[in-house]
């Protein structure tokens, strides 16, 4: 139980940190398209 928490947590964090680097992303590629 102690391990399956621990896996859920990380996927948790890894959810997190991939949604962060898309809206970095995202923010770039909408800033660079409307200065186009």
């Amino acid at each position: 139980m102690y391990i399956y928490e621990r896996k859920i947590q990380r996927a948790i964090r890894e959810i997190i940190e991939t949604s962060i680097l898309a809206m970095f992303v995202f923010s770039i590629l909408y800033i660079s398209i409307q200065n186009y």
